[in-house]
């Protein structure tokens, strides 16, 4: 006999017991959520940081700092374009600016090796020449620069490759020493940069092999989304196979609306994941594609054994009962 004191005692454990229970998960959750902010907003800081720079011959040095200094900011990526969005500065310093260092005081001109944006057909490979007079400030040039050596099915590891090659001249065509840095300022990338030497591109030229790939944060959770539609997928299989497995056991709607309604949730789940990719790229390989055969077909098995056993229900009902033997003659007798 179990009497109020011990009633007492048992629900003041409970309530411990929970009290722990949802400190514990709060306490869990608020430290993923502060690794997961503080995890991107490191990624984050860490792909933009990175500056590259690169000189032209002869060095700057022993031309008494005579130069012009070029900034180039990756702004975006565009993989279903294959290209990307550029923005070059220009800040004429030396001998090529005023005492403000505001403006020019002899003209140039810079060519833009591997852009698309003064072509009149994409893929023609000639260079974007602007000329610049003297007295005038330099404005900012945005150009559109083809993406090379891609491999955009390999999503979420996709690399987009990109030459940013530059030449500053002097009227007579003679070479202006300067200084190229490239930043990436383009949101959920991660920029790498090889310097070009001088005999992998053309004379009097400069610039940077750019590597461009997504930030971790982008990969992490499009592996979460894929593990996600796995996980849905599986608890589905497990269920049919519980349904099929108990004979005795009937199917009710709920499971077979739980498996309907996946099929039309994995479309929606995959424009989740960053970027919203093409169909047909790694992902899909490793999760969506498979998911959907897998619930369709579990689907199929499950509607399936449904119909059977509906059938056989109805058959069991319909059949009327069997006469005992021997009451067909009893009159006669």
């Amino acid at each position: 006999m179990v009497n109020d004191a011990d009633r007492r005692t048992a629900r003041r454990h409970h309530r411990r017991v929970t009290i722990a229970v949802t400190v514990g998960l709060l306490t869990m959750v608020g430290a993923g959520i502060f690794v997961s902010v503080h995890g991107y907003k490191s990624t984050v800081s860490g792909a933009k940081d990175r500056e590259f720079n690169a000189y032209t011959a002869p060095p700057r040095v022993t031309i008494n700092n005579a130069a012009i200094d070029v900034t180039a900011d990756v702004r975006s990526v565009s993989p279903a374009d294959q290209t990307a969005q550029v923005r070059l500065r220009f800040y004429p310093s030396g001998r090529y600016a005023d005492r403000s260092q505001s403006y020019l005081v002899k003209p140039v001109t810079v060519s833009v090796i591997g852009t698309v944006a003064d072509r009149t057909e994409v893929g023609g490979g000639s260079p974007s020449t602007y000329s610049f007079a003297a007295g005038q400030v330099v404005p900012a040039i945005d150009t559109t620069v083809d993406l090379v050596e891609t491999d955009a099915q390999a999503y979420p590891y996709d690399t987009y490759g990109m030459y940013l090659i530059l030449s500053v001249a002097n009227p007579d065509g003679t070479n202006v020493p300067s200084l190229l840095a490239v930043r990436n300022t383009a949101e959920g990338w991660t920029l790498d940069s090889t310097a070009q030497s001088p005999k992998e591109i053309p004379p009097h030229t400069f610039g940077y092999q750019l590597e461009m790939h997504r930030i971790a944060s982008t990969q992490v959770y499009s592996l979460f989304i894929m593990a996600l539609m796995w996980a849905l997928a599986v608890a589905g299989v497990f269920m049919a196979l519980t349904l099929i497995r108990n004979t005795d056991h009937k199917i009710e709607a709920g499971p077979l609306t739980y498996l309907a309604a996946l099929l039309f949730a994995f479309p929606l789940i995959r424009t989740l994941l960053p970027g919203d990719p093409a169909l047909g790229i790694l992902a899909d390989f490793a999760a969506y594609f498979w998911v959907e055969v897998v619930v369709g077909m579990t689907l199929f098995a499950l509607l399936v054994t449904w119909i059977i056993r509906e059938r056989r229900e109805i058959a069991g009902e319909s059949d009327p009962d069997p006469e005992p033997a021997g009451t067909a003659f009893s009159d006669s007798e």
